[in-house]
């Protein structure tokens, strides 16, 4: 049987690779996270970089089923710091979502207090949130040394020993039950708005309407918009329901 980890992580380094090279060619500076489910039978398994998330429906129940991987996390943070780098500590008040949300919407005023809040966030050398990714170039190899701005702390040697973001996957594997509704793939423009329990909570409000996958997921990132999300947007939802299934595949093929 084929080593699903192991392929995964294969794949993830293999497209790091062909992107730091485009990187370097084109002088880009671009980076992004990841978030994968592989379904086969009964078993979930997922592999992720960064702070994209997956989270699953049970009975109504929301359960993060990755962990997130950013420079606060302690063993990241270990292993940047091992390689020569630095992990900064930021509060920050996000008052710029507010200028983003649909204020016009009764929802969307009920959701400012939450969303409108203190925030710590850990910056990779002071820059960067996450502490894995594909590209990022400016963290990897040798382009460490030729980056001109890092603001290296009192007493450093300026050295790096080795690469402060990587593309090594995490991977994970749960046995799909019959109490599964649905899957719940997003990048951190949805999550920095919405927490997972809500987002559960809508889904489900919204397929029971009728809704299908593909518009409860296109409601879903709206809904993340018009909340005050900045940052980019991605959702899929994936029905694990078998008794869900027909429904959503007759409504997809009439869009």
């Amino acid at each position: 049987m084929v080593d699903t980890h192991l392929a995964f992580r294969e794949c993830f380094a293999r497209i790091d690779k062909e992107f730091l090279q485009k990187a370097e060619d084109e002088s880009l500076d671009d980076g992004t996270t990841a978030a994968v489910v592989l379904i086969r039978g009964n078993r979930l398994i997922t592999a992720n970089i960064g702070d994209s998330r997956a989270v699953v429906s049970i009975r109504g129940q929301a359960l993060d089923i990755i962990e997130e991987q950013t420079p606060g996390r302690a063993d990241e943070r270990k292993r940047i710091e091992e390689q020569g780098g630095w992990v900064n500590e930021e509060r920050e008040l996000q008052l710029s979502k507010l200028h983003c949300m649909d204020l016009s919407d009764p929802e969307i005023q009920q959701r400012a207090e939450r969303v409108v809040k203190w925030m710590t966030i850990y910056r990779v050398n002071g820059e960067l949130a996450v502490s894995r990714a594909i590209g990022d170039i400016d963290y990897k190899g040798e382009a460490l040394s030729r980056y001109e701005y890092w603001a290296f702390p009192e007493g450093h040697d300026r050295m790096f020993r080795g690469d402060l973001v990587i593309s090594v996957p995490e991977c994970q594997e749960i046995e799909i039950t019959p109490e599964f509704d649905f899957l719940i793939l997003a990048c951190d423009g949805l999550w920095d708005t919405i927490k997972s329990k809500e987002a559960v909570k809508y889904v489900a409000d919204r397929l029971s309407q009728g809704y299908s996958a593909k518009q409860a997921s296109q409601s879903l990132a709206n809904l993340a918009i018009r909340s005050g999300s900045s940052d980019n947007v991605s959702v899929v939802i994936v029905l694990l329901n078998t008794e869900q299934l027909p429904r959503d595949i007759n409504a997809f093929s009439r869009e």
